[in-house]
């Protein structure tokens, strides 16, 4: 990306600019990197140091860094070089040398190189804190886990296949979402997890969620969770 053709000293005058557009070319390649939030770095499990892509999707992204809110200047530098790129690409365009183009170039490089270390950037200072909310989101689905084996175990009980009986959990699950008619303690944000595309969530299948392990889990409270349909269709 960064090679000598665009770092040496340029020959004449007219060099000079085919030099200053080239590296601004580059500039505004990674000011213009898409931005990784906090909530991307958490949620999404970064895959740049397995060679491929990053945690954004993307070939290059400003990744987010996990440091205090008085030394994070990420967004701050960036703001100021995106807001310079329309006055220097102008500038480079006129092919006008000023006080004003040789101060706002400066700027924009400094922009450049602060940023361009956060696109470069292959750390991972979130995965201490990724694998806390993964292990944290386990534990959150205990509640769902204890609501679907309820239902699931009656239905199994009641001569349903195991597709039957999930059908059955994601017919209640949709009809609480439409009517709107949540359990107390119990909102959307609890239920919608349940299903993913129409069908119960993986998190539920035959694979890791067994009849067996229902069957354990019904014999356990049921304090936790809404109410259990007193009727299976």
């Amino acid at each position: 990306m960064y090679s000598e053709e665009v770092t040496r000293i340029p020959r004449d005058e007219v060099d000079m600019w085919a030099l200053f557009r080239d590296q601004f070319d580059l500039a505004r390649m990674v000011l213009e990197s898409p931005v990784e939030s906090r909530e991307e770095a958490l949620e999404k499990v970064s895959t740049l140091w397995e060679g491929e892509a990053g945690r954004s999707g993307e070939t290059f992204a400003i990744r987010y860094r996990d440091v205090g809110s008085d030394l994070d200047q990420r967004d701050y530098y960036l703001q100021m070089g995106l807001e310079l790129l329309p006055y220097v690409e102008g500038a480079v365009r006129a092919r006008k040398l000023t006080p004003e183009f040789v101060q706002q170039w400066g700027k924009v490089m400094f922009c450049h190189g602060f940023i361009a270390s956060f696109v470069f950037d292959d750390s991972d200072g979130l995965g201490h804190k990724r694998a806390g909310l993964k292990t944290a989101r386990v534990r959150s689905k205990d509640g769902q886990r204890n609501w679907i084996a309820h239902i699931m175990v009656r239905c199994v009980d009641a001569g349903m296949t195991r597709a039957e009986a999930e059908a059955v959990v994601v017919a209640q699950v949709e009809e609480i979402i439409a009517s709107g008619r949540y359990p107390d303690g119990f909102g959307k944000e609890w239920f919608a997890p349940i299903i993913t595309h129409g069908d119960l969530a993986s998190t539920y299948d035959q694979k890791h969620f067994s009849v067996k392990a229902m069957r354990q889990l019904v014999l356990g409270p049921a304090d936790n969770i809404p109410p259990v349909p007193a009727k299976i269709p």
